[in-house]
């Protein structure tokens, strides 16, 4: 995820982000505290989903998301 300045990187090598490509599906995990991070006024979070084998670097899945603010108070 990228905004401004800000990037938060997650990976398979860590379990942070799970890559099912024949079911199409990509799912990441997200601490409290980059969740909070997260600017709900920022126009557009990007993110860009790779894939790396040896010295070769597709993207296979691009876009963009907007954060919305939560009912939790803390």
């Amino acid at each position: 995820l990228k905004y401004g300045d800000q990037t938060i990187t997650k990976s398979t090598a860590d379990d942070t982000l799970t890559l099912d490509a024949p079911a199409g599906k990509v799912g990441l995990t997200l601490t409290a505290l980059e969740t909070k991070a997260l600017p709900q006024s920022y126009p557009k979070i990007t993110y860009e989903v790779e894939v790396k084998q040896g010295e070769i670097q597709t993207t296979v899945l691009a876009g963009s998301i907007r954060a919305v603010g939560g009912t939790n108070g803390d």
